[in-house]
């Protein structure tokens, strides 16, 4: 059952920042207006005195205080405030199966993989052509990534010959750096792998305008990428380090040489973020440099646009990469690692903020850390899963001087939909063959808005399975489920069915208020619905009624109307 779960707050509807953020422009854009004050003074006099004897002395009654309250007024109307885009991810998989090369009869010879993201339902009603070019960009890319891997399947079949555990393969996957209604910005990583003694990889941003689908340029962005070398030089040695450093006259000279088209950016809540792959800027053990340059740190070169980000916002972290934020203007870096230990597991994880190192003992297998913003302050949530899937979720404050863990909720994860069942074929292993499988199969739901969070938790109502439910992060960064009740996806295919005539509540499917009693006869299958996570279960009947199912008690073996469970209901699983 859960444990240690954190309190619930009440939510705050913050849009001040928003409205703050909006106010800054480009040196450019204030000299222009600048420049427009006297032209626009002189076009109103002439207008005024075209205007009719009783109109001009009205007007000339109007006090300035009126006037600027006028502007002001007119000014606010046109601020619309970003909020956060909310996003899904899919993977799309092909793969290659050649017994003749690997001689084992299962393991796939080659495999590409792709991971497209999708707007949300709401999301995409609201923003269709956005959604139209996120399936054009994935469908392409997907296609440009088999093309790599074809061409070089026949050059490197022969590294196969005697190592049949070895793959070749092309991924891609998408990091999201900010999305709301204004930019939707990601960094695409490719990793590619031939039989070397290391994969080769590059980055790529990638960078949309919400409400027309079209993709940013830079020079939508910066008005003067002439000065980019000379202002990257610092933010590169800042977030680099020595690395940058130790190359970075040769560096200097590459950058000078690079054309406004070749910079990889992604446009950042606070400003434009650089990606240089291996061999970009240096060596291929350099590994990739990054840098961003501030939108309120060089106004003179932003062309202004894009700029109204929302100050509410979260991110995924890659685990193992370094992640930098800005606290105050000041820069400062999160590294997450799990250390592993003996089978591949970690038993510990590590979390470093500028240099200071948080360690919470926990044991698991894979990591996934996300960064969580509301108007400058910020926390880190860490989804630990352990064995059969088990996640924990450490909740940590990164608002001092260094990471401080506030609380834990055991069995929580971030969403996992199962679309629709994919249709596997049975193939005939004897023979070369090729299978491919869809995104839209299975989706994860991505964490982009702290105010709306889909997680799964885990629960032991009746059997073991995850529910869905929204939540929101409280002023002291904890999680709390906005809803009154928990989805549980698919559950209509997973039935108990009833070994005895019953009697249950019968409720409205939508409101789950009750609205009568029904009477089931024995044998009657119900599939489950939704929980409140405490104590109560609904479920689903064959001809689309819902029935209530309430627990006298939540210990085993779970009594229901002073029957035990298990002598009222057959098909109850319980995972060990």
């Amino acid at each position: 059952m859960r444990k240690n779960r954190l309190a619930a707050f009440g939510i705050a509807a913050l849009m001040t920042a928003a409205v703050a953020a909006c106010g800054a422009s480009s040196t450019e854009t204030k000299g222009a207006k600048a420049e427009g004050t006297t032209e626009a003074r002189t076009f109103a006099a002439e207008e005024k005195r075209a205007m009719p004897a009783a109109e001009a002395e009205q007007n000339a009654g109007e006090t300035e205080e009126s006037k600027a309250e006028e502007a002001a007024a007119e000014e606010l109307k046109e601020i619309d405030p970003a909020r956060p885009l909310h996003l899904e991810s899919g993977n799309r998989l092909h793969s290659w199966h050649d017994p003749a090369v690997n001689g084992n009869g299962y393991m796939a010879l080659a495999n590409v993989m792709e991971e497209a993201l999708f707007l949300s339902d709401d999301d995409a009603k609201e923003f269709p052509d956005l959604e139209k070019t996120l399936r054009e960009f994935h469908e392409a890319r997907f296609t440009r990534l088999k093309k790599e891997l074809v061409d070089n399947m026949d050059n490197n079949k022969d590294v196969f010959q005697g190592y049949p555990d070895i793959q070749m393969s092309v991924n891609g996957q998408s990091h999201v750096r900010r999305a709301d209604t204004e930019v939707l910005s990601f960094v695409s990583y490719v990793d590619m792998f031939y039989g070397g003694v290391h994969p080769d990889y590059f980055y790529g941003g990638y960078n949309f305008d919400t409400k027309t689908g079209k993709e940013i340029t830079l020079a939508d962005v910066i008005s003067d990428a002439s000065a980019l070398p000379e202002l990257l030089d610092p933010v590169l040695s800042a977030e680099n380090g020595e690395k940058y450093d130790l190359a970075a006259d040769s560096i200097r000279e590459i950058l000078k040489e690079k054309k406004p088209e070749e910079y990889s950016f992604t446009i950042e809540p606070e400003g434009v973020r650089f990606w240089f792959s291996p061999y970009d800027l240096s060596s291929f053990a350099a590994g990739m440099f990054t840098g961003e340059i501030l939108f309120k740190d060089h106004p003179e070169i932003f062309t202004g646009k894009y700029q109204n980000a929302s100050p509410v916002w979260a991110r995924a972290c890659p685990e193992l990469e370094p992640v930098t934020f800005f606290r105050d203007g000041k820069l400062t870096e999160v590294l997450v690692t799990g250390n592993i230990g003996e089978y591949g597991a970690h038993d510990s994880i590590s979390v470093s903020m500028d240099g200071k190192e948080l360690v919470i003992p926990q044991y698991g297998y894979v990591l996934e850390p996300h960064l969580l913003c509301r108007d400058g302050k910020y926390w880190l949530y860490l989804f630990n899963r352990g064995e059969n899937d088990f996640s924990t979720l450490h909740v940590l404050d990164m608002n001092g001087s260094s990471p401080k863990e506030t609380g834990t909720v055991e069995g929580i994860s971030r969403e996992f939909r199962i679309l629709k069942e994919s249709e596997w074929v049975d193939y005939d292993y004897e023979k070369a063959h090729e299978e491919e499988s869809a995104e839209d199969d299975h989706r994860s739901v991505l964490i982009t808005d702290p105010d709306n969070i889909r997680l799964d938790e885990h629960m032991e109502l009746l059997s073991t399975y995850s529910a869905s439910a929204v939540y929101a992060m409280q002023a002291d960064g904890s999680p709390a489920n906005k809803e009154a009740y928990y989805e549980i996806y698919n559950g209509d295919s997973f039935r108990l069915t009833l070994k005895q005539d019953a009697e249950f509540p019968e409720a409205d499917p939508d409101t789950l208020a009750d609205k009568g009693t029904a009477a089931l006869p024995a044998g009657t299958e119900i599939g489950f619905y939704r929980t409140d996570g405490k104590d109560t279960v609904w479920f689903l009947l064959g001809d689309g009624r819902c029935i209530r199912v309430k627990l006298d008690d939540t210990d085993w073996p779970q009594p229901v109307n002073g029957t035990d469970a298990d002598e009222l209901f057959d098909g109850m699983i319980f995972a060990g």
